[in-house]
């Protein structure tokens, strides 16, 4: 009964999102839309060329698709940062960083759902336009400065929220992220001449939006297959602004669990934005060992009936290629991680084959702590 109604359900938003796809997106504040995605989290993700979408066990699941969440076994705090290693050493959401690192993600999760925080731009343009007066016989300069930055706060849901599954394998399952945004632009401008300001105006404005992900995820034996839509209804509302409309993104996801040590994951997305089609595939080993644990503490990804813990070290590799008709744009993705306890590490290093030249990798880093 409870299946029929979230396999409905699935049906009535694919049904909107194909709707969606085919209408035109337009930008009414100074803020681009493709900014509100904010940055990608989660170093396993980008280790394995960012796909994301049927990981099997990743807190991060949240994120690109909240119906894999119900494959984790255990409550997670996340915190995830990311250093941009290009020559120009910035990004384009323009975070504060920390020690060299920019937050980008924050949650606390369990199969069941969770809480997130993720910082999506902060950021500062100038424009300077000139024209002709023929009030004052000169040409007139205007500088305009936009100040902005949006977060994005989201509350994750899956079919584990309502139910009780002994065994989460060979069922369809769902999850969705209730998404709320928050928002100031500050615009400033000056008219001047050559030599002294003729005008000056200023405004500030706060924006609040909303928006929904949705999540679709299966798990047999020896894979997961995923899909997941990302923005659906999503709109920024503002006061002296029209409303902005979020772009909505959508894809599917296969991992192949082809042993106890070797998995292969892929994932397909279209950007409305761009109108393109990315392909992400990472391959991940991992040298896990079986270990008694001396406490009581569950492990990091450990079911709770468990006596027993796995930990090591795991090794990705990974290629990323946004959009398929670009292939020169390929990024290359190599992570590392360690898994003990309570506690994991996760790192990963990206960058395309003139980055590796000059030794100009970006880079994530993230930690995933049981309580």
């Amino acid at each position: 009964m409870y299946r029929g109604k979230y396999i409905f359900g699935f049906l009535c938003f694919c049904a909107v999102c194909v709707i969606l796809l085919s209408g035109a997106l337009v930008s009414a504040s100074p803020i681009s839309p493709v900014l509100f995605n904010g940055p990608a989290p989660g170093a396993r993700s980008h280790s394995l060329g960012n796909a994301g979408i049927a990981l099997f066990a990743d807190p991060f699941s949240s994120f690109y698709n909240p119906a894999a969440l119900c494959y984790i076994y255990a409550s997670f705090l996340l915190l995830d940062f990311h250093y941009e290693g290009t020559p120009e050493n910035d990004t384009p959401f323009n975070l504060p960083r920390f020690f060299g690192m920019t937050p980008v993600y924050f949650s606390a999760i369990n199969h069941a759902g969770g809480i997130t925080w993720h910082p999506c731009f902060r950021r500062t343009d100038e424009e300077v336009r000139r024209f002709f007066s023929s009030e004052y016989g000169e040409t007139l300069f205007v500088n305009t400065v936009h100040e902005y930055r949006g977060d994005e706060f989201f509350f994750t849901m899956t079919t584990l929220s309502t139910e009780t599954l002994e065994n989460p394998f060979n069922t369809p399952l769902f999850g969705i992220n209730i998404k709320y945004y928050l928002t100031q632009l500050a615009e400033s401008e000056v008219t001047r001449t050559r030599t002294a300001p003729v005008d000056a105006t200023s405004n500030i404005d706060t924006g609040n939006g909303f928006g929904l992900d949705i999540g679709f995820a299966y798990a047999g034996e020896s894979f997961v297959v995923g899909i997941a839509i990302k923005d659906i209804f999503s709109r920024v509302w503002w006061s002296d602004y029209d409303t902005d409309v979020i772009p909505v993104k959508a894809g599917a996801g296969i991992s192949l669990l082809l042993s106890e040590r070797f998995i292969f994951s892929t994932d397909m997305r279209y950007d409305n934005w761009y109108k393109r089609t990315g392909i992400y595939s990472g391959v991940e080993v991992n040298f896990l060992s079986s270990k008694t644990p001396k406490t009581k503490h569950i492990p990091v990804g450990e079911p709770k009936q468990k006596n027993y813990a796995k930990q090591g070290s795991i090794i990705r590799l990974g290629t990323k290629l946004d959009d398929v008709k670009q292939l020169s744009d390929i990024i290359y993705t190599f992570g590392y991680g360690y898994t003990f306890s309570r506690l994991a590490v996760e790192i990963a290093l990206m960058g395309d084959s003139e980055f590796i030249k000059n030794k100009c990798f970006s880079s994530q880093i993230s930690f995933l702590v049981l309580y």
